[in-house]
């Protein structure tokens, strides 16, 4: 009978653990948009700027306020069509 309330107290201690990780920032969430987009934070002339990483082509680069707009219009876009 001790055993179960061990593993239960255990258990329910995980479960609250699992609840206490921090949630992601917007800067975080940016920064992970623009690399599954193909881009990468770079200073360019002093600026953070979001640059494409593509091998190809030119390589363009979007301040971190364009990219946050193409990420929330992007987001919002897939709730509308859903």
């Amino acid at each position: 009978m001790d055993k179960r309330i061990i593993y239960v107290s255990a258990l329910g201690f995980l479960a609250l653990a699992g609840c206490a990780t921090s949630p992601a920032t917007r800067e975080h969430m940016l920064a992970t948009f623009a690399k599954q987009h193909g881009y990468r934070l770079v200073d360019v002339n002093g600026d953070e700027e979001y640059c494409s990483t593509k091998t190809y082509g030119h390589h363009p680069c979007v301040s971190k306020d364009t990219m946050a707009w193409y990420m929330d219009h992007t987001h919002t876009a897939l709730w509308v069509s859903s």
